[in-house]
């Protein structure tokens, strides 16, 4: 993916300093989990803007921002959220509520498509999903518990409907976020042996 603004992720803006392995970047991304069950203390204002505002630095290429975001926090707004998923079966209705309830909030992140010749829907995408991890990396070095779900809900038409989406839309995820309420588990050992090769 292009990027005309990045520079090379060993060095600083200007090239002139490179970064070290074990970097303050390499342990924040070591240190990130998917956590399943979340809790009060939320992120504040602040954290959740600084936390978009990083998004938005993700890989653009062409700078089409092709992604949007919708903050869900309060009893009003996942009341809205699980009537809108439920689409009138009060049991459907019910199983998410439970759902969201592990949460006390939930970042819903969008991607609005641009119509570009050098920029295809699937590379925008790649866009979205570089944002979200942004977002992710900013609050687990916050202190933050996170967790980027996906699956049917992304294709839910009363969800859709609730957004004011347009045809073109698409939910790239959403994202739970809270306090940790339980150790997340450690991920398995990797070998970059079994990823990387010289061509």
């Amino acid at each position: 993916m292009s990027d005309q603004t990045s520079s090379s992720s060993s060095v600083d803006q200007f090239g002139l300093n490179p970064k070290p392995a074990g970097s303050k970047v390499a342990q924040v991304i070591e240190m990130r989990r998917s956590v399943p069950l979340v809790g009060e203390p939320k992120a504040t204002p602040q954290q959740i803007n600084e936390a978009v505002r990083l998004a938005l630095l993700a890989p653009d290429h062409r700078r089409l921002t092709p992604w949007r975001f919708v903050l869900v926090e309060g009893d009003a707004a996942f009341d809205k959220l699980a009537m809108a998923v439920g689409e009138g079966d009060p049991e459907f209705e019910n199983k998410w509520r439970q759902k969201f309830a592990r949460a006390p909030q939930i970042l819903i992140a969008l991607l609005t498509p641009v119509d570009s010749p050098k920029v295809p829907i699937e590379e925008q995408l790649m866009s979205l999903g570089a944002a979200i991890e942004h977002i992710l990396l900013y609050l687990s070095e916050q202190g933050l518990g996170t967790i980027w779900r996906t699956g049917d809900i992304c294709q839910s038409k009363g969800l859709k409907s609730l957004l004011n989406m347009t045809a073109n839309q698409q939910i790239g995820g959403m994202i739970y976020i809270g306090t940790p309420v339980q150790p997340a588990k450690p991920k398995p050992a990797l070998s970059v042996d079994d990823f990387l090769k010289a061509l």
